[in-house]
């Protein structure tokens, strides 16, 4: 849920033409430790696919993106923390994690933006 959410968040300072994207706030930014440089770099790949594509397209891919999560939002689960999706001596994503991203970047071409990863 945390990817889909700062996809939405993305799209949307992208396609109204903020001058900057808000940034990542897992576990609704309450919560220490439970952002990782993967959230930063799906908020960055959904932004470049959303760069420049027509409202008319933007504001269907919103509704049914938000769509997919709104419902969970008061109840959703509170994740894990950095130490459970990296190792943190090679300071890389877990195979887990790596999994979670790639569900959630199929979610995003299935939308209609193509990542770049």
């Amino acid at each position: 849920m945390c990817l889909l959410e700062t996809a939405a968040q993305a799209i949307t300072d992208t396609a109204s033409g903020r001058e900057l994207l808000s940034g990542v706030a897992a576990a609704k930014g309450v919560t220490t430790n439970c952002n990782t440089p993967m959230e930063a770099r799906f908020m960055a790949e959904v932004a470049r696919a959303s760069a420049g594509v027509d409202l008319n397209v933007i504001n269907p891919i919103l509704d049914e993106l938000i769509g997919m999560y709104e419902k969970d939002y008061k109840t959703a689960p509170a994740g894990k923390i950095f130490d459970d999706c990296y190792d943190l001596v090679t300071l890389t994503p877990s195979d887990e994690y790596v999994k979670v991203y790639d569900e959630a970047a199929a979610i995003m071409e299935k939308l209609g933006l193509k990542l770049g990863k």
